[in-house]
């Protein structure tokens, strides 16, 4: 943390506790460290590019084998650490989302712990980038580090994010507080979070509700760095670039009073895995249809792969039918651009993906009566 580093024979600037200490409030647990540090020079260790040839035919076996390893395969930080950090930290953020609470993102407070496999060529400066890209988003969100650690490990690189607010007196009686009072100052404000949920992860089987994509990011969907690319033994694809923390804090604001004002009924984070990853885990007992064809008319990306398994930061929830019109209203309000992807299917299991680039609402409406006919 407190070392100099040296890259490609490049000095760096500062430190990494230098980068992380520019978005430091007041960091308890936080050892500043005395004294002279040697410098540590390594180099840039980059996966040879490649572009792998999927066969977006096979979406639903290339679903279960992500699926299958998703919870036994430990990512590794080293690989695009800019892009794997600010991934990490978003969706950690996003994850606050769906919790009982009254808060605002401003509000929230990180913790940041790496713990590193120092040996091989390149994982410090793989280290260096991963604080500065953290450095950096979080000063874009104006967001406060409440404290950072770095551990050394024999394994897999990581680095993972804890997540909270400056909770108001013991014993304060949350109903004593008028939360949107316009002479309300951020300091007045009374702020919590519980570990409660304040909406299901799980679908609720109404047919007349829709599920809804919403991206926090207006990257590109590349498959670097990702869950899929771990399943299918590949490397070398580009990795997301997630950079727009302005948009990011639009979308976090209005999901949140979305949640608190209870018209999202089921929500999840699109993270690891990407979407196709969130709407295997909101499915239960009750079926999906998948119909991308409104992000691929939007992004210009014709893969489907790419939409469903790039790992860009968002959510997919579920509105019922008549608060679609209120959700639009709020998303188009901030200018975010919103995905309607189906309806559930009850009586059926699973995630299927409608076929073809559809049109519309009409015709993700004709997909989901077809597959309940059959």
């Amino acid at each position: 943390m407190y070392s100099s580093y040296i890259i490609d024979g490049v000095q760096m600037d500062y430190t990494p506790a230098q980068l992380l200490e520019d978005c430091t409030g007041s960091p308890e647990g936080t050892v500043r460290e005395e004294g002279e540090f040697d410098s540590i020079v390594d180099e840039v260790v980059d996966s040879e590019p490649k572009q792998t040839v999927y066969d977006s035919s096979k979406v639903l076996s290339y679903m279960e084998e992500t699926g299958r390893i998703r919870d036994n395969v430990k990512p590794d930080a080293t690989s695009a650490p800019g892009s794997y950090a600010v991934r990490k930290l978003a969706t950690a953020l996003i994850d606050t989302l769906w919790k009982k609470g009254h808060f605002t993102l401003e509000d929230l407070r990180v913790k940041a712990l790496w713990q590193w496999n120092c040996s091989p060529l390149g994982n410090m400066a793989a280290f260096y980038f991963s604080a500065k890209a953290v450095s950096r988003y979080l000063f874009d969100l104006d967001l406060k580090l409440d404290g950072y650690a770095f551990e050394k490990s024999q394994g897999v690189s990581d680095v993972g994010f804890e997540t909270g607010v400056e909770s108001a007196a013991a014993g304060t009686d949350e109903g004593e507080y008028d939360f949107f009072s316009e002479k309300e100052t951020r300091e007045m404000r009374y702020c919590w979070i519980s570990d409660d949920e304040k909406c299901g992860h799980v679908l609720v089987p109404d047919r007349e509700s829709w599920l809804i994509y919403i991206p926090f990011d207006t990257c590109e969907y590349r498959l670097g760095n990702s869950l899929f690319e771990k399943a299918e033994g590949v490397s070398g694809d580009v990795a997301p670039d997630i950079q727009d923390a302005d948009y990011f804090m639009d979308c976090f604001e209005v999901i949140r009073e979305l949640v608190e004002d209870g018209v999202i009924i089921a929500g999840t984070t699109v993270g690891t895995g990407g979407l196709a990853s969130a709407a295997g885990e909101m499915c239960g007992e009750t079926g999906i249809v998948l119909n991308t064809g409104g992000i691929e008319r939007a992004s210009g990306e014709k893969d489907i792969l790419r939409i469903l398994f790039a790992e860009v930061p968002g959510v997919l929830i579920q509105v019922r039918g008549g608060d679609y019109d209120y959700m639009d209203s709020q998303l188009l309000l901030q200018d975010i651009a919103y995905f309607p992807v189906g309806q559930p299917v009850p009586g059926t299991a699973g995630v299927k993906i409608a076929s073809g680039c559809r049109s519309g609402v009409a015709d993700i409406l004709a997909s989901l009566l077809q597959v309940t006919q059959e």
